[in-house]
């Protein structure tokens, strides 16, 4: 993603790219990769997304627009994570980890387990797993999450999701979260 955003025309230039990842070898060929090729400034950082966020939207100018892509590997990035994004003047996208996250949700035992931070609110994720169907668990969860965006962000905000499949039976949902402009968002 960063690779592509680099090479957009001078037009539709970002001004900077904060780039996280936790695994040193992926951040090390990222900024490898982008040393040679970057026209826009960036920033590379191997914090913990929850903490590193919080960071990033006070060096964001808050006059600006911005694009946001997350791609956590399953639950790390905790809903008060989310709601620091959602309330960014930003096009988001997230990639939901559909299928893990209601295994997450069915084995969480510990107080402390990443999926208890998920979610809004976990024990309302609990519930609407436990009253589901096993088919159904995952849509369920990932409405509900959805739902929650929309609360949190506002009556004007639009959303759309694209399922994508790997090798079965593993698949996520891109969720492309934007707001509804003055003009209607025609694009959208």
């Amino acid at each position: 993603s960063p690779l592509v955003i680099n090479g957009l025309d001078e037009k539709r230039q970002f001004t900077t790219m904060f780039l996280n990842d936790i695994d040193a070898d992926k951040r090390e060929a990222l900024d490898s990769r982008l040393s040679h090729i970057a026209q826009t400034d960036y920033i590379v950082t191997g914090k913990d997304a929850n903490s590193r966020i919080k960071e990033i939207a006070s060096e964001m100018n808050p006059n600006c627009h911005s694009l946001i892509f997350i791609d956590p590997y399953s639950t790390e990035f905790s809903w008060k994570s989310m709601e620091t994004i959602i309330n960014i003047n930003a096009d988001i996208f997230f990639l939901y980890q559909t299928g893990q996250i209601a295994r997450g949700v069915a084995v969480a035992k510990t107080p402390d387990s990443n999926i208890r931070n998920f979610f809004m609110d976990y024990r309302t994720a609990l519930e609407v797993f436990e009253r589901e169907t096993e088919q159904n668990k995952s849509s369920a969860l990932f409405d509900l999450y959805k739902s929650d965006v929309k609360t949190v962000r506002g009556p004007k905000t639009l959303m759309e999701s694209i399922r994508i499949k790997g090798p079965r039976p593993f698949y996520y949902d891109m969720l492309f979260i934007t707001r509804e402009t003055r003009s209607k968002t025609p694009w959208f």
